[in-house]
């Protein structure tokens, strides 16, 4: 364990390509019309930035399974709707305890986690 993390010893990426929308966007729209009726590959999803295929939410998810390093998310940030933004941190392998440590620094800088609006 690294007593003290720092920035170079891990590798930040984002945890989604979309940070999604507020509940006030979206009160009662299921994320997927329709449900799951049609296959997989065909689901898309409704983004603050247009329509994304279902898939796309996982690509930053795969540098850490299939190379299968530690990886921790932390908040960094929060939309204008006040969701929370996050980052995925990956540290080497068999170094779990470095990518807490630096997330447990970053949530001390963007204040920690607080329930967005609507979810209090």
């Amino acid at each position: 364990m690294h007593p003290k993390a720092t920035a170079e010893e891990v590798w930040k990426c984002p945890t989604a390509k979309d940070a999604g929308e507020s509940v006030e966007q979206r009160p009662t729209r299921p994320a997927f019309p329709g449900g799951h009726s049609e296959p997989q590959g065909m689901w898309r999803l409704a983004t603050s930035v247009g329509s994304r295929h279902y898939l796309d939410l996982i690509f930053w998810n795969t540098f850490a399974t299939v190379a299968g390093l530690p990886a921790t998310a932390a908040l960094i940030g929060r939309t204008p709707h006040g969701l929370p933004v996050g980052v995925q941190i990956l540290a080497p392998n068999f170094e779990d305890a470095t990518a807490i440590d630096f997330a447990a620094r970053m949530a001390e800088v963007a204040g920690g986690f607080v329930a967005p609006p609507g979810f209090d």
